[in-house]
Parts: structure tokens; sequence; C-alpha cells
């Protein structure tokens, strides 16, 4: 069993997940099988939390109780398997 000491940030997490399912090269690296209904829905409609003047803040909208819990469990996956990885930082005696 594999954990992390803490979760992703939810910002890094949605952007790891947006680049599996398509990256800016235009490649895919995550294929969703047409059966997982309830996991299309999620990743069509989940939306990031809007502030009173309409700007997305850094919260996702969790306001339909049926969405965000199955596009959430696959994000921790894919943040946990490809997502964002500790850079090494450069000073003396480290190499990048």
């Amino acid at each position: 069993m594999r954990q992390n000491k803490a979760n992703p940030l939810v910002r890094d997490r949605v952007n790891t997940m947006n680049n599996m399912l398509k990256s800016v090269s235009g490649s895919r690296n995550i294929l969703i099988h047409p059966k997982c209904k309830e996991l299309i829905q999620d990743l069509r409609q989940v939306r990031w939390r809007r502030d009173a003047a309409g700007n997305p803040t850094s919260e996702l909208d969790k306001s339909d109780p049926q969405r965000t819990h199955v596009s959430d469990a696959l994000s921790y996956l894919v943040a946990q398997e490809w997502g964002l990885r500790p850079q090494a930082v450069a000073g003396p005696g480290i190499l990048q």
C-alpha cells in the first residue's frame, strides 16, 4: 500500500487529470470506458466554484451532491501515479 504524506493541492490534482485526458501537445494518456457514465458526467460537469463577482475560485463546485465523488477518486489515483514530483532545488552539492 502506498500513500502520500499529504493530499495534493486541488489545482495540481485537477491540472494533472486534465493533462492526462488531453495534454497541451494533444496526446491522450488516459481513456475512459464508455460504460463509466457517472465518471464521464462528472468530468463534463464539475467546475470551479465562483465567487460573488463570478470569478472562479480555487475550490471545486460541490453544490450538486451527485458530482465530484467519482472524478475526485480518479484524480487522486492519477495524481499519485503521474502527478507533480518535487523538484530538486539548486544549491551547493545538489545537481539538477
